[in-house]
């Protein structure tokens, strides 16, 4: 875990309270970011997304709690931020992806010169669409 973006959300939960703008939104906004940026810094994997929601949660609850904010709304909006930091991250991933995989189709589809993948793709991105494919594939013979 990215303990320098946790350091930070600890510190910009504790800059909110001496603003006197710890809000119930404001924490969801501070541990949403948080959490996306943790995500985005991490080669992150669904396996890894409870890991991530338990570390930000407990330290945006010990951080409240230490800073005497540590009501029920202000922890469930910490909690709900969390998973939407998550969710965000992998949106924004998903579609970059998706993206890419259109433009190869296209290049693929208009260019009939194309016969290997690794002309358009680093081997990054032809691994990470194999085992995309594989997964797929996977769950169809299921």
């Amino acid at each position: 875990m990215s303990k320098l973006k946790l350091e930070e959300l600890v510190e910009d939960l504790k800059l909110a309270k001496e603003a006197n703008n710890l809000t119930v939104s404001n924490i969801g906004k501070i541990v949403s970011e948080a959490t996306t940026n943790i995500v985005k810094e991490l080669k992150f994997d669904k396996e890894m997304t409870s890991d991530i929601v338990s570390d930000v949660v407990n330290n945006a609850t010990t951080t409240l709690k230490e800073l005497g904010e540590d009501t029920a709304d202000n922890i469930k909006a910490s909690s709900d931020a969390a998973l939407n930091g998550v969710q965000n991250a992998l949106k924004t991933e998903m579609e970059s992806k998706s993206k890419k995989l259109t433009e190869v189709f296209n290049k693929i589809k208009n260019d009939k010169s194309v016969t290997d993948l690794g002309e358009i793709l680093d081997d990054s991105e032809l691994s990470q669409i194999t085992k995309a494919i594989m997964g797929e594939i996977e769950k169809i013979a299921k």
